[in-house]
């Protein structure tokens, strides 16, 4: 149906399933577009209900009218008088110009779906309501300040727009999962949102063939009361087959709930690891495990503490108490001190010095180190089998003689060990004397030769890399190094899915109350996932702990001392915790 009003058609509304568009055909008979609004416009042939419509396409903003002889052109003056407003509100005779990738000045030249695309990536990022890009204040900034020829888009369209990008996303993350040659290694948790309803967070960590530490969130799952052990093991599991990485899972850092205990219980025999990796499978949180010692600290103090914490109660419950507090700090000529009622998970901020000053006595480190030593070569052997298994598979497809195979698997169990690293930041090293003269049979184990080696002293904390120094010596030691890449991706406490329940918080707040568990899931993990490919994760998590911090800072000056050590101090804290 031709629109001879001069409203823009809706495109999306058109039936493309024939010949989205195709450009209308001149013949000698057809006649002549003498009117100089055709120099904005161009004729094509769209298909509505099974019959082909001609209509107008504009060349500035691809908007489509009614383009038919009979339609006249008074609709399509109106729109070109638009564009011809837009342009001189810039300055007469001025180009739009935009840069490219490159950094060269091209002309500029609105395209309804990259737009469409950068507002649906910016509502996730901001963690903004779908409803945001609908408003009239948001589309007449963009208008206005921007672009004139920006459409919007509908909170709807948004949404579609979020789970198609999110399909597209998990396909291509899937890919990166089927083509990783490590470990991967977990953290999970269990958050109560807005909604009254449980979620399953689970982030996998990952160091890549380049070396670099990456985590993702593959989950932030709805699920079902109660929380058991049997059910968090079934919920995590069917995720990992959902992926495709059961068979690469290597540890799962948990806190010490007893339903994690249990779950952790269970998963190792549905993902079929031996002995040695069971072991090493459940990671406790250590976080967790400094609060109970703190907290079982603070019992001595409980007495006193409880006193203190039911005045600041009583003082806060009233605001005719807390006038009274105000007169009395201004009769002691003090500035207003803010009492704030007792946070218990901040309890890092109170400890000070008391970890540093816990000690262990030395025989009960010497035996802590020689069953841990015991582990490590246990571990080595099964990365030994399973390198050499991989290369008399490799040396075998490619039909080599027994001498090769013999030379190759000698050069992987017993590599040559160079004393000098090239790595910025390091200093030569070299073999102890000791070492060298040693006639055991344990130091020809590649696994020996590094530990003989000495300590390496480093020029410059700042620029040293630890994943940087085994990517440039992995090729002296090619089954260490795979145990490292793997060992080292383990995460020491669930602060990642602390992290990710904080930004859950917010994508559920008290105005968003409705989104559904699929909605919400995609939108977490996009945001995680966008900010992972710009290497942007940590300094969101930085930014965060920073806004946290000034928030503090402002309800209570008298916390932070005016000692630029101190304050550095107890930022540390913060962000620690």
């Amino acid at each position: 149906m031709d629109n001879s009003s001069g409203s823009p058609v809706n495109e999306s509304a058109v039936n493309e399933s024939v010949n989205e568009s195709t450009p209308s055909s001149t013949t000698s008979s057809a006649p002549r577009l003498t009117s100089k609004v055709w120099s904005f416009f161009e004729k094509v042939t769209k298909i509505e209900k099974g019959k082909p419509v001609i209509k107008a396409k504009c060349v500035v903003c691809n908007s489509l009218f009614a383009g038919s002889s009979s339609s006249g052109t008074s609709h399509l003056f109106r729109h070109m008088k638009k564009h011809e407003a837009a342009q001189a509100k810039i300055s007469p005779g001025q180009m739009l110009l935009n840069a490219d990738v490159a950094g060269n000045l091209t002309n500029f030249s609105y395209d309804h779906d990259v737009a469409r695309k950068e507002v649906v990536d910016f509502v996730i990022r901001a963690e903004l309501p779908f409803q945001f890009v609908e408003t009239h204040d948001f589309k007449g900034l963009i208008q206005r300040a921007f672009c004139p020829q920006y459409k919007g888009i509908s909170a709807s369209t948004c949404k579609r727009d979020v789970m198609k990008k999110f399909g597209i996303e998990k396909s291509d993350l899937h890919a990166v999962f089927e083509k990783l040659d490590s470990k991967i290694c977990l953290t999970s948790d269990v958050w109560s949102s807005r909604q009254k309803m449980g979620y399953m967070s689970l982030t996998a960590h990952f160091i890549d063939k380049e070396w670099c530490l990456n985590k993702r969130v593959i989950c932030f799952k709805m699920i079902e009361y109660p929380h058991t052990g049997e059910s968090l093991a079934t919920h995590i599991y069917d995720e990992l087959v959902s992926w495709g990485i059961q068979n690469k899972i290597f540890t799962l850092s948990l806190d010490n709930a007893s339903n994690n205990d249990s779950a952790a219980s269970i998963l190792p025999s549905s993902l079929l690891l031996d002995s040695v990796q069971q072991k090493l499978f459940h990671v406790r949180c250590c976080c967790h495990i400094l609060n109970l010692i703190v907290q079982d600290g603070l019992k001595v103090l409980s007495p006193s503490i409880d006193k203190i914490t039911d005045i600041v109660r009583s003082m806060n419950s009233s605001n005719k108490r807390h006038e009274i507090w105000v007169k009395c700090c201004s009769d002691f000529n003090m500035g207003k001190k803010n009492i704030d009622n007792d946070v218990p998970h901040r309890w890092n901020s109170t400890i000070g010095e008391w970890l540093r000053m816990m000690g262990i006595d030395q025989p009960t480190i010497d035996l802590k180190v020689s069953s841990l030593k015991a582990l490590l070569f246990q571990f080595f052997d099964i990365y030994k089998r399973s390198v050499i298994s991989d290369v008399v598979q490799n040396v075998q497809s490619s039909s080599s003689t027994s001498s090769t195979l013999s030379q190759t698997l000698g050069s992987i169990v017993i590599p040559t060990v160079n004393s000098n690293y090239s790595m910025q930041g390091l200093k030569r090293a070299k073999l102890s004397s000791s070492s060298s003269s040693s006639s055991s049979s344990t130091t020809t184990s590649e696994l020996q030769l590094y530990l003989d080696l000495p300590t390496i002293e480093v020029a410059d904390d700042s620029q040293f890399s630890l994943l940087g120094w085994w990517k440039g010596n992995k090729s002296l030691y090619p089954i260490v190094s795979l145990m490292a890449r793997d060992l080292l991706t383990v995460p020491a406490s669930t602060v990642a899915s602390e992290y990710i329940f904080s930004a859950g918080g917010r994508v559920v707040s008290e105005k968003r109350a409705r989104l559904s568990p699929n909605t919400i899931e995609a939108l977490i993990c996009l945001k995680d996932w966008t900010l992972a490919n710009s290497r942007m994760q940590d300094a969101a998590q930085e930014e965060q702990c920073a806004e946290e911090l000034m928030n503090i800072r402002a309800t209570r000056p008298d916390w932070m001392t005016s000692s630029g050590e101190a304050d550095s101090e107890s930022e540390n804290e913060i962000i620690g915790s």
